[in-house]
């Protein structure tokens, strides 16, 4: 018997070896242009020395957490993809997914690195974890009775589709409902959790800062200019929101927000 039970301890503890081994951590990444260019004949890279072209910032970054592969997330997606007609006959443009790359990593705590140094720098619209997340402290999440329904954030298979194929959200509240979004992306908490500040793509591609309260529900628009602000980020006093704009010719510039008056101040630029 006590040979039993080790050869079944043994053989579990070979099966979680490899299938810790065998699982994938990766990374999805909006690189806005310019920022980041795969050869145009490659689909997938295993060194940062294949990238066609980069900013100077991304390369540096990159090379600091040095991961596995880089490939397109949408190979067959091309940039005339992104204009659709809706029922009505209007013509709406859709968020450019040839722009989104998927970063390989060994490890979870790489893999969450990577997104801690990413999400934030400029030319990165969001970075976003692409694998199940457990017992972490990255996502906060809110009950909601109904979720056993919603297949795309716990797929149990209940609608005849595939087991998984879902973003691993086993709670949700929905927090926002806009009438001009594409896309929404870059969330972050204020320090005292009151509001979230996040990146609204329209459906003319503009992209600016919105701000949502989160005791009342109102969502306002805290930005608006030429090119696209991404990147936003909280002050320890909660008093001023740093964000990135980056302009149609490629410049960059840094600017701070009141969260009082909403008066913007420009601190840094990119040439």
């Amino acid at each position: 018997m006590k040979k039993l039970t080790l050869l079944v301890l043994l053989t579990t503890l070979l099966i979680q070896t490899s299938n810790a081994q065998s699982r994938k951590f990766e990374v999805n990444i909006y690189f806005m242009p310019d920022s980041l260019e795969l050869p145009t004949n490659m689909n997938k890279i295993n060194s940062i020395s294949e990238i066609s072209r980069s900013s100077k910032g991304i390369i540096t970054r990159l090379s600091s957490m040095n991961p596995k592969a880089i490939k397109r997330a949408f190979p067959d997606f091309s940039p005339s993809d992104t204009l659709f007609t809706r029922t009505d006959g209007k013509r709406i443009k859709l968020m450019n997914l040839s722009r989104i790359f998927t970063l390989e990593f060994n490890s979870e705590e790489k893999a969450l690195d990577a997104i801690e140094i990413l999400q934030h720098a400029p030319g990165v619209l969001f970075a976003e974890p692409n694998w199940g997340i457990t017992n972490s402290s990255y996502l906060s999440l809110i009950p909601d009775s109904e979720v056993q329904d919603q297949w795309h954030l716990n797929n149990t298979g209940q609608n005849g589709g595939s087991v998984d194929a879902d973003i691993d959200g086993t709670n949700k509240k929905q927090l926002t409902n806009l009438e001009n979004t594409n896309y929404l992306a870059g969330p972050e908490v204020s320090p005292d959790g009151e509001k979230i500040v996040f990146t609204n793509i329209d459906d003319e591609s503009k992209t600016e800062l919105f701000l949502l309260d989160y005791k009342s529900g109102e969502v306002i628009q805290i930005t608006n200019g030429v090119g696209a602000a991404n990147g936003a980020t909280w002050r320890p006093s909660r008093d001023q929101i740093a964000f990135n704009r980056i302009f149609p010719d490629g410049r960059e510039r840094l600017y701070l927000i009141d969260t009082n008056t909403y008066e913007v101040e420009p601190i840094f630029q990119i040439k």
